[in-house]
């Protein structure tokens, strides 16, 4: 599933085995989801994927503080990849961007109780 707008977008995963049938609780954990998401990224959008592992990161903020350093996954695109040989020169000479950089916070379970921390934590990383 993709939201596209507005942003920021939305991609959902399921599949038969991975939730649990109780209370719609998700059956793996957030790292179970990072290769998944990682699969999909590279596969389907062609987008050149890394981990950022928060547990490395350096945090003087106290319990959990770590968790709004950084994004789960961050991956870069190839906007020129079709482009035009002249197009790709052009872009070049005036100094354009030919990357997107985007960014991924993974949630197992994302409901009522979570969602407006689960949205400020991504906008928070996202920067």
């Amino acid at each position: 599933m993709i939201q596209d707008k507005p942003f920021p977008r939305l991609y959902g995963y399921q599949a038969g085995s991975a939730l649990a049938a109780d209370n719609g609780a998700a059956s793996f954990s957030e790292r179970d989801l990072y290769p998944k998401l990682m699969q999909f990224l590279s596969g389907d959008l062609k987008l050149y994927c890394l981990r950022i592992d928060e547990k490395r990161s350096k945090n003087n903020r106290g319990a959990k503080g770590s968790q709004w350093l950084h994004p789960d996954i961050v991956a870069m695109q190839a906007m020129g990849r079709q482009w035009h040989a002249d197009v790709r020169q052009c872009v070049k000479s005036g100094s354009g961007q030919n990357v997107a950089l985007w960014s991924f916070e993974v949630k197992p379970v994302l409901n009522g109780a979570n969602v407006r921390e689960s949205f400020f934590q991504a906008v928070s990383n996202s920067g």
